[in-house]
C-alpha cells in the first residue's frame, strides 16, 4: 500500500521512507502502488508506467543539524520507477545529498523475488515476492509514504481512509479546468509529557500533545498522488515528495527486470532488518570513539571534547555499522569552535562532490582540502572507508595531522591498528 500508514506517524514514515533506502542514513523509500507493491495491483499493458520522484527529508537528528554554518544534512533523494505489473517492477533510488552518503539503491522484482543492490557496497540481498505483489513485506523498505498511484478510485475514498484512522481531513474544492485536488490531514504526530509537583504529596500530571499537517495533491483524472508534503513543525520530522515526470501506458522492456550484480558481490542475509542506528561514545571526553573496523583518530587538537556522536547500520540486512560521526567543541562549549568527524564505508571511493578543492596527502592516502564560508573540509580515503573532517577554526595542517593519526579500530575493541 502506498500508503497504508497511520496518518499520525506520517511524518516519521516519510522520513524513514526517504532516509534508509540507501543504507545507514539512507531512507527506506517505499514508493509503492495500490496493494503495497511498486506498481500497485496487477496491471495490463495500458496501466504500466514510468515515473520520476524527488524527495527531501529535513535533517533533525544528524550531526549537521547540530552545527550552524555548514552544509545541510537534509536528505535529497531521486527515484526512477518502472512498473509493468505488481510482480515486475524496478526502482532506482538515488540519494543525492548528503554527499558522503550519496549512492544508488536498485530494487528489482523479477516475478519471483525482489533483488536489492546498493551500488558501491559490494553487497546485495534477495527477498521473496509475496503472492499478489510485494505487500508490506519488503524488509529494506520499512514504512511507506503515499506517492504515485492512489489507494482509492476517488478522492473521497482516500480521504475516508484517513478519517477511519482518527485524523482530521479536509478536501479542497475542485477548480475549474484543473484535475488537482488537495487532501489536508493531521495531526501527524502524537506525544505526551509528564510533570511531578514539588510537594511530598504531589501527583504526576501527563499532558498529551500533537501537531503537524500533511498535504497530498491528487491528480483526480489519473488518480495519482503527485505531491505529498509532511510538515511536522520545527521540532518534528518534515518531508516533501513530488512526482516530477510520469509516462503512463508505455511498454516496459524485460531488461528493466534483470539484475546486474558486480563481480565478487556478496549476499546479505535477508533477516527483515531495515537498518540500524545508534549513538553514544565518551561524551565530554577528549577523544573520539568509533565502531570496530572503522577509523578513530589517536590525536585530537588540544581543548576539543566530544559533545555528541553516533553510528549507522546497513539498510541491506543486519546491523553491521557502515558509518559513524562525532561532533567536538572547543572546551565543550555549546557555541564554541567545532570539529566534525564523519566516516562511511564506501567501496567505490570518495564521492565526486567531495573531491572538490586541492589534493592533499594524508599519510600517503588520497585526500582533498576544501574551504567555503569560513569552514575547512578535509576528505580522505583509507581502504574502503571515506572520512571527512570539518572545522571553523582549525587549519588544514591541523586537520591533516588529525586525519593522519586515524587508525582502524580492532574487531576486539582494542586499540586501532594501521592497515
Amino acid at each position: 500500500m502506498i500508503g497504508r500508514i497511520s496518518p499520525r506517524n506520517a511524518a516519521i514514515a516519510g522520513a524513514a521512507a526517504v532516509l534508509a533506502a540507501l543504507a545507514g542514513a539512507f531512507l527506506a523509500m517505499s514508493v509503492v502502488g495500490g496493494d503495497g507493491a511498486p506498481g500497485g495491483e496487477r496491471r495490463g499493458e495500458a496501466t504500466a508506467f514510468y515515473a520520476e520522484i524527488t524527495a527531501t527529508v529535513v535533517d533533525l537528528d544528524g550531526p549537521r543539524a547540530l552545527v550552524d554554518g555548514i552544509t545541510s544534512g537534509d536528505h535529497v533523494t531521486r527515484v526512477r520507477w518502472w512498473s509493468a505489473d505488481a510482480r515486475h517492477w524496478r526502482t532506482e533510488i538515488e540519494l543525492v545529498a548528503p554527499a558522503l552518503e550519496a549512492g544508488m539503491l536498485v530494487n528489482v522484482a523479477d516475478g519471483t523475488q525482489i533483488w536489492s543492490h546498493q551500488q558501491g557496497s559490494g553487497t546485495y540481498a534477495r527477498y521473496p515476492l509475496p503472492d499478489g505483489g510485494a505487500g508490506s513485506a519488503l524488509p529494506l523498505m520499512g514504512v511507506s509514504t503515499l506517492i504515485g498511484p492512489a489507494p482509492g478510485a476517488t478522492i473521497e475514498e482516500i480521504a475516508d481512509e484517513f478519517r477511519t484512522r482518527g485524523t482530521d481531513v479536509t478536501v479542497s474544492e475542485p477548480d475549474t479546468g484543473s484535475a488537482l485536488r488537495v487532501i489536508e490531514y493531521g495531526p501527524l504526530w502524537h506525544g505526551s509529557s509528564s510533570e511531578v509537583g514539588s510537594s511530598a504529596t504531589a501527583t504526576e500530571t501527563t499532558t498529551e500533545t500533537s501537531g503537524g499537517v500533511g498535504r497530498m495533491t491528487v491528480d483526480t483524472e489519473h488518480m495519482w498522488i503527485v505531491r505529498h508534503e509532511l510538515d511536522g513543525g520545527p521540532e518534528h520530522q518534515s518531508a516533501l515528495l513530488e512526482v516530477t515526470n510520469v509516462r503512463r501506458g508505455e511498454h516496459i522492456g524485460e531488461r528493466q527486470f534483470r539484475v546486474d550484480l558486480p563481480a565478487g558481490a556478496s549476499e546479505l542475509s535477508a533477516d527483515g532488518s531495515p537498518g540500524c542506528s545508534s549513538g553514544g561514545g565518551s561524551l565530554g571526553g577528549p577523544g573520539i570513539t568509533a565502531p570496530a573496523g572503522m577509523l578513530r583518530p589517536t590525536y585530537i587538537s588540544p581543548g576539543y571534547a566530544t559533545v555528541a556522536s553516533g553510528s549507522s547500520g546497513s539498510s541491506g540486512g543486519g546491523c553491521d555499522e557502515v558509518g559513524a560521526w562525532a561532533l567536538l567543541r572547543f572546551e565543550g562549549g555549546g557555541d564554541a569552535p567545532f570539529l566534525l568527524f564523519e566516516q562511511r564505508r564506501r567501496v567505490d571511493g570518495i564521492p565526486e562532490p567531495l573531491r572538490a578543492g586541492t589534493p592533499v596527502d594524508v599519510a600517503g592516502r588520497e585526500g582533498y582540502g576544501f574551504e567555503a564560508d569560513g569552514v575547512r573540509r578535509l576528505t580522505w580515503r583509507d581502504g574502503d572507508i571515506v572520512a571527512v573532517l570539518e572545522s571553523d577554526a582549525l587549519s588544514f595542517d591541523e586537520l591533516t595531522r588529525i586525519a593522519g593519526s586515524a587508525t582502524i579500530v580492532a574487531e576486539s575493541g582494542g586499540r586501532g591498528a594501521r592497515r
